[in-house]
C-alpha cells in the first residue's frame, strides 16, 4: 500500500520535483517496507519524507529518528541502558548526516555515546491494536542518564546525563552538536548534487558548487528549498557536460514513460492500485523496488564507486527493459491476463508542439524521453523510421495531416502508429 502511495504521486503528479525528491529521501533515509511489515508504520514514514521533502533536513532527522519505522527497522525500539543498540547511532552519523569522506573524522566511541543517549524510545502498543497511527514515545526507565563524552570531531563535547522524562532533551542536543559539524551540510550537498546532476564530484565542483551550497545550507536552517532552488538555477546544472549524462533509474525510465505519454490509469480505486502494483514488480525485475532498497544504504547505482548508474543495467536488465517499454508501446502495459494498458501515441503525438514537421517532431521527442538534442546523424536515423525509408519529409507530414483531417480513418491511423511506434521504441533504445 505504501508503494502505491509513492507511485500514485508520482504518476498523477503536477509539475513539481516533490516526488523525485522524496525518491531522493527514500534512498538516502532508508526503511524497508518488506522488512517492517507494518503498512501503518511505512505509510507514515513514506508521509513524513513527502511532506518534509523541501524542509528542514535538521527537523526531518529529529521526526525521523522517533519515527515507529526507522524504530523497527534499524533497532531504536530495542535500544536500552542495558544493552545500548548502535545500529540507528552509527548510519545516523555514516549515512544520514556526516557520511564516509575523507574528513567524516567520527569515531566508534562517538557511535557508542550516540546509542546511550538514544536508549529510551519505544513504540506505542496501542497503535498495533486500533485504527489510527503509530506513535513512538520516551521510556525514562531504558534511558542512560551518565554523561557522554564525544570525539575531538565533535570538539570534545560533553552531553550531560538527564533522568526522567528530561532524558528526551538529549536526543535534541546530539542532533544540534552533529548539525553543528560543517561535515553534515557538506555531505548532504553532495547527495543532492550526486542524485540530480552527477555522480562524480571533482575538486573545481567541490570547491565552486559544494561548498557554497552548503553555506547557503547553513544560512538557512538547513531548510533544502534555497539549496535546491541555487542548484536548480545555476548555469553549472545546465552545463552541457551535465546534460544527459546519468542512466536513467528503472523509476525514472518507466515513470516518465507513462507520463510523459499520458498513459491512461483508470480512475477506478481498484485497478489503479493494480496498475500501480504491476509497475513496481516492473521496476522490481530491473533492479529497483520502490519501498525496499536493498540496505539501509539505499540503491548501489547511487553510490557504489566506480560503476555508480551503470549498475542500473546488466544483459538481464537491459533486456527487461526493452520487452516491458515495447509492450507498453506496442500492445500495452500487461497489468492481468484481462487487462493491458496501452500507449495512445497519435493522440500523445498530437499534443506536441508541430507533429507533422518529422524533424521538429523528432529532437521534441529526444528532450521530452532524453533530455538531449540528438545530432543529425542519429535524427536521421529516426527520419528514416518515420518516413518508411523515403527520402522527402512530405512523406510523413501527409500522412499526419491526412490522419488528422480524418481521425476515425483506420487506414490513416494504422499509418502514423506503426511509424511511430517503431521510431519511439528506436528511441527508447538509444545507448
Amino acid at each position: 500500500q505504501s508503494s502505491h502511495s509513492l507511485l500514485l504521486g508520482s504518476m498523477n503528479q503536477d509539475q513539481t520535483i516533490q516526488e523525485k525528491l522524496t525518491l531522493f529521501w527514500h534512498n538516502l533515509l532508508v526503511t524497508e517496507f518488506w522488512g517492517n511489515f507494518v503498512s501503518t508504520a511505512s505509510y507514515q514514514y513514506y508521509k513524513l519524507l513527502h511532506e518534509g521533502a523541501f524542509g528542514s533536513y535538521k527537523d526531518l532527522i529529529k521526526a525521523l529518528t522517533i519515527d515507529p519505522a526507522m524504530l523497527f527497522y534499524l533497532n531504536g525500539a530495542y535500544n536500552n541502558k542495558e544493552a545500548p543498540d548502535e545500529n540507528y547511532a552509527r548510519e545516523l552519523q555514516e549515512l544520514f548526516c556526516i557520511g564516509k569522506g575523507t574528513n567524516a573524522n567520527f569515531t566508534e566511541s562517538d557511535v557508542q555515546e550516540a546509542a546511550k543517549i538514544l536508549t529510551g524510545w519505544v513504540i506505542s502498543n496501542e497503535g498495533f491494536s486500533f485504527e489510527g497511527p503509530l506513535t513512538s514515545f520516551f521510556y525514562p526507565d531504558w534511558h542512560d542518564t551518565q554523561d557522554k563524552q564525544f570525539s575531538s570531531f565533535y570538539g570534545n563535547r560533553v552531553i550531560t546525563g538527564r533522568s526522567g522524562s528530561d532524558g528526551a532533551e538529549e536526543t535534541d542536543e546530539l542532533l544540534d552538536m552533529i548539525f553543528d559539524n560543517d561535515e553534515t551540510a557538506l555531505y548532504i550537498c553532495r547527495r543532492i548534487y550526486n542524485f540530480f546532476v552527477y555522480h562524480e564530484i571533482d575538486e573545481a565542483t567541490e570547491t565552486n558548487v559544494i561548498v557554497p551550497l552548503a553555506a547557503i545550507f547553513r544560512a538557512n536552517n538547513f531548510e533544502i528549498g534555497p539549496v535546491l532552488n541555487t542548484l536548480f538555477k545555476s548555469e553549472h546544472f545546465f552545463d552541457a557536460a551535465n546534460m544527459g549524462a546519468q542512466i536513467k533509474s528503472p523509476a525514472d525510465h518507466f515513470i516518465a514513460m507513462w507520463r510523459v505519454m499520458d498513459v491512461n490509469v483508470s480512475e477506478d480505486a481498484y485497478t489503479r492500485w493494480l496498475t500501480h502494483i504491476s509497475i513496481n514488480w516492473v521496476t522490481s525485475e530491473v533492479g529497483m523496488e520502490i519501498g525496499d532498497p536493498p540496505s539501509v544504504a539505499g540503491w548501489q547505482a547511487y553510490y557504489q564507486t566506480p560503476s555508480f548508474d551503470r549498475l542500473w543495467i546488466n544483459t538481464d536488465t537491459i533486456t527487461k527493459r526493452a520487452i516491458r517499454q515495447d509492450s507498453l508501446v506496442y500492445w500495452g502495459h500487461w497489468v492481468t491476463e484481462g487487462l493491458q494498458i496501452p500507449a495512445d501515441l497519435p493522440a500523445f503525438v498530437s499534443t506536441l508542439n508541430n507533429p507533422g514537421d518529422p524533424n521538429l517532431l523528432i529532437q521534441e521527442l529526444a528532450t521530452l524521453f532524453l533530455g538531449i538534442t540528438l545530432d543529425n546523424e542519429v535524427s536521421d536515423g529516426m527520419k528514416t523510421i518515420l518516413l518508411s525509408g523515403q527520402s522527402d519529409d512530405y512523406y510523413w507530414t501527409n500522412a499526419w495531416d491526412d490522419y488528422v483531417s480524418d481521425p476515425g480513418n483506420s487506414e490513416y491511423l494504422s499509418i502514423v502508429e506503426s511509424r511511430l511506434k517503431a521510431m519511439i521504441i528506436t528511441i527508447f533504445q538509444l545507448s
